[in-house]
């Protein structure tokens, strides 16, 4: 929020000097008179005692949290992107840290996680090596910010002044908290006064949702898929649909068209946020209407050692229905295979509940992952390919026509043609 707007909101923050137990100056930051928990977006700014300063921005958009940690001079950004509505009924919540072209994805169990130490202790080390000097800047600021939470403050406002710096939370994930020798009694807030105040408030700018580039949406294509004895199974055409707005937070949407004869099915793959993160669906024609069997959520290919890679498969009602929630282990062989089995499963239920029959629904999916995995489709679409690697593993089903039976040969496509 600029400054204007929050002056006129009646939220306008303050900024304090913020003095350790020890009293060592920890720099200057914002603080708001009101609960920010009761805004989707809050803003808070620090400025370190060497003079360098951090703008910090906490957005809550539809079960989704996004908080940015940008530096004022150099325009390097953090972004801590949490999906809380993807997994509401699993044990973990699913996080992505981006800084430049580098991401790391953590799980964060929920309630106490003996874990979260090591992964403190990851994160930090991940943003240390590609950034030194932000990594310097956020943990100065996460500092200050714990700190001021139990300073004295001798001041009209104290009472009615909300302590915790919401926008600063997300660091909460990557700093140990300052030892109690920083932190104890004998810590303070003084005003900044109102030159230092509106000197720093200038900095602030109007929220924008952090944009990421999905899949090269350019590469239109077509072709024939054909059996290894030459059998025609259908034409496969993939087309892109984009938004035109470079602040949208959808990068683009793929559409997969499949059709043999009278059999017309598709996919769209909705891409947006970081980690090559998508929400897609499978129509089918059947009577000159398109209807949904099944939608699924995911992510790509990402780094962390603590990633949990969370799935969702939903029926054909999306939010409105049914969905069912598995979480891939980063080790354990019979734990991951067991997530992976449970994911076909999940598929084939969901399938189930959207009106399609037994029979129907294994051949839907085996067709399926056998589209997914074609080299030109996972070239396409990168980020499905850990999707397609899992689906890889479906058992072959007992073919209703002796025509299909070819896709549980190999299957190639032929006749590809860049549109």
């Amino acid at each position: 929020m600029a400054p204007a707007e929050a002056e006129a909101a009646g939220v306008a923050p303050t900024v304090y000097s913020v003095t350790d137990a020890t009293g060592r100056s920890l720099g200057l930051l914002s603080l708001s008179p009101r609960d920010p928990e009761s805004r989707k977006v809050s803003q808070a700014i620090y400025e370190s005692p060497s003079g360098r300063v951090l703008v910090a921005t906490y957005r809550i958009e539809s079960g989704l949290t996004i908080g940015t940690f940008r530096d004022a001079k150099t325009a390097e950004t953090l972004v801590v992107w949490k999906r809380f509505d993807l997994c509401p009924s699993g044990e973990r919540i699913p996080g992505l840290y981006v800084l430049g072209e580098h991401t790391m994805a953590m799980s964060a169990r929920k309630g106490k996680d003996p874990e979260t130490e090591n992964r403190r202790r990851e994160l930090s080390a991940w943003l240390l090596r590609h950034s030194p000097s932000l990594a310097k800047l956020l943990r100065e600021a996460h500092e200050a910010a714990l700190v001021s939470e139990g300073a004295s403050l001798e001041s009209p406002l104290a009472e009615g002044l909300f302590r915790t710096v919401i926008p600063m939370v997300p660091l909460y994930s990557v700093f140990a908290p300052p030892s109690p020798a920083s932190a104890g009694p004998g810590a303070a807030l003084r005003d900044a006064g109102p030159d230092r105040t509106k000197r720093l408030l200038s900095l602030l700018e109007p929220d924008q949702v952090p944009t990421f580039a999905g899949p090269d949406s350019t590469r239109s294509w077509r072709g024939q898929i054909e059996g290894g004895r030459g059998e025609r199974l259908g034409k496969l055409n993939l087309e892109w649909k984009t938004l035109g707005d470079p602040k949208a937070m959808v990068a683009s949407t793929a559409i997969v068209d499949f059709s043999a004869g009278p059999r017309n099915e598709r996919a769209y793959i909705m891409f947006f946020g970081p980690g090559g993160g998508y929400f897609g669906r499978i129509e089918r024609r059947t009577g000159g209407d398109w209807s949904t069997v099944v939608t699924f959520d995911g992510f790509g290919d990402v780094e962390g050692e603590g990633w949990f890679a969370p799935y969702r498969v939903g029926d054909r009602y999306a939010k409105e229905g049914r969905s069912e929630c598995v979480e891939v282990p980063p080790t354990g062989e019979r734990e991951r295979q067991q997530a992976r089995s449970a994911l076909g499963d999940a598929f084939l239920a969901s399938m189930a509940r959207s009106g399609v029959t037994q029979a129907e629904s294994e051949e839907i999916l085996y067709r399926w992952q056998r589209v997914l995995n074609l080299p030109q489709l996972r070239d396409s679409l990168p980020p499905l390919v850990p999707l397609a690697e899992i689906l890889a593993e479906t058992p072959i089903p007992v073919f209703r026509s002796e025509a299909e039976e070819a896709w549980a040969g190999s299957v190639e496509l032929k006749g590809f043609e860049a549109r």
